[in-house]
């Protein structure tokens, strides 16, 4: 089987030229006549009686093209997993079978814009797809950013996934919407308890469950095993409230003495008369004076008592007055996305995901939001003193300065490295590299085309240049310097 790619007046076709002595059967007559979901569209050409499979590429970008400029989220990974469920549905409502996908992400071509897939299916093949799926998914693993733990998990748990004996699309689909439950429950799960004040008692597993501490619940057991009451971690909103109940005391005592300064005296008044009062205002004045005295005594101890108990709190509790160090918070979430690494222990096929270029071992503050597909922060190499620049052949162009290598030209301000706002030019046009001496121009499979001295490149083909050449971008001038 051999690949090669044409460039047609509007259209730019990957071609596949089947093994010699391969005639088209029920498959390629299939694909040739139906429009499937999920597959690129395939037409049968004859030359020199053999049979050549064209497949639309028009517009469309390999998955390994867009993936070089930036990282992989977790949203697309499940889109791309479910779309490829959703064309094997198609393709079986068609009796088709799955041996004939070409799941390299080179081949496997993408909307740009909407990340839509398109499946290569070549007729006659027959590869086995959960063997490929396998090798696809280890390849998506190096492409997420280990700094996204939710990418991470969802990553490496499909993948281990497909390492499991006679495992299917349907077990890897499971375990998505497994993790999404997961993930909808962590998040009714902090939103409950950061409402009750205790979003620090849980902590999140590797699978990304969210359970309760370890350490929280051993110590709430032993409390309750021990028959000692159970303490609120906030010790300082105990003691408060420690405090109000003191002075609510303060006041019922209080109120006991003046009731019995005034009711005392009434009843006497109202049984005995004015004269039975007057008698009696000396033994009045002692009792009411007494009762004074005890009452101020009793707060003021009670008082004593609580500073007391509150110093002996303090010092058990290993404060700061004892000159320890505070008790470390239990209550933590132990995932730090600054210091967690997730390391991938599994069979000896697997493959430990490693940093995707040298920028990225380096420390680096993270990109912007508009910058994040640009490859100038991910795998650009400057040029240095003497840097190569096109220079544009119509007045009152702009020339484009070529500061690092691979340099990508295109209308797509989150695809390309310089934005060429020409209704004619692809949001991904072509990309120039520079190996020691050597430049060289790519068309990336352009809707217009790429000339270099008045020669079209067909679609993904390279072309060296040198200083002088004459590159035409669509139809924008040019000239490498």
């Amino acid at each position: 089987m051999e690949i090669s790619y044409r460039r047609e007046i509007k259209h730019n076709y990957l071609v596949i030229t089947p093994d010699s002595g391969t005639t088209p059967g029920y498959e390629a007559r299939m694909l040739a006549g139906n429009e499937i979901q999920g597959l690129l569209r395939m037409h049968i050409r004859y030359q020199d009686g053999s049979s050549l499979y064209y497949y639309d590429i028009t517009s469309r970008q390999p998955l390994s093209r867009l993936l070089d400029a930036r990282f992989i989220s977790r949203d697309e990974i499940c889109q791309i997993l479910i779309q490829i469920h959703v064309a094997l549905m198609r393709m079986e409502e068609y009796l088709l079978g799955d041996g004939g996908i070409l799941l390299d992400p080179g081949l496997i071509y993408m909307d740009p814009e909407l990340f839509q897939i398109g499946l290569c299916l070549v007729p006659g093949q027959t590869g086995v797809f959960p063997e490929q799926l396998s090798r696809f998914l280890q390849y998506i693993l190096k492409c997420v950013n280990h700094k996204d733990r939710e990418c991470v998990v969802l990553a490496y748990g499909v993948y281990q996934e497909s390492l499991k004996e006679n495992y299917g699309l349907d077990d890897i689909l499971k375990f998505i919407v497994s993790d999404n439950d997961k993930r909808e429950l962590a998040k009714e799960k902090e939103q409950h308890v950061s409402g009750s004040g205790y979003k620090d008692r849980y902590e999140y597993q590797a699978d990304g469950e969210l359970v309760p501490d370890k350490e929280y619940e051993n110590r709430r057991n032993e409390e309750k095993e021990g028959g000692m009451p159970d303490r609120d971690i906030h010790k300082g909103g105990a003691r408060k409230n420690s405090m109000k109940k003191e002075l609510v005391s303060m006041a019922k005592l209080a109120g006991v003495w003046i009731g019995a300064v005034v009711l005392v005296p009434m009843a006497i008044w109202l049984f005995g008369g004015t004269g039975r009062l007057a008698s009696m205002k000396a033994t009045l004045v002692w009792l009411d004076s007494g009762l004074f005295l005890f009452l101020a005594a009793a707060n003021i101890l009670r008082i004593l008592l609580y500073k007391i108990n509150g110093k002996h709190e303090a010092a058990t509790d290993g404060g700061l007055e004892s000159g320890q160090e505070p008790e470390q918070d239990p209550w933590r979430i132990l995932y730090d996305d600054k210091e967690e690494t997730w390391p991938l222990e599994t069979d000896k096929n697997a493959m430990e995901p490693a940093p995707r270029n040298v920028q990225e071992a380096k420390s680096s503050p993270e990109p912007l939001e508009d910058e994040v597909f640009r490859t100038a922060l991910l795998c650009g190499e400057p040029s240095g003193e003497g840097g190569r620049r096109l220079r544009a052949l119509d007045e009152g162009g702009e020339d484009i300065i070529l500061p690092y290598y691979p340099f990508v030209i295109g209308k797509n301000k989150n695809l390309a490295d310089y934005t060429l706002q020409k209704d004619t030019v692809s949001r991904f046009h072509l990309r120039i590299d520079n190996e020691g001496k050597n430049y060289t121009v790519t068309d990336l499979n352009s809707t217009n085309g790429t000339r270099v001295n008045g020669k079209a490149l067909d679609a993904n083909e390279t072309s060296l240049i040198k200083a002088g050449d004459e590159i035409y971008i669509a139809d924008v001038g040019y000239v490498f310097e």
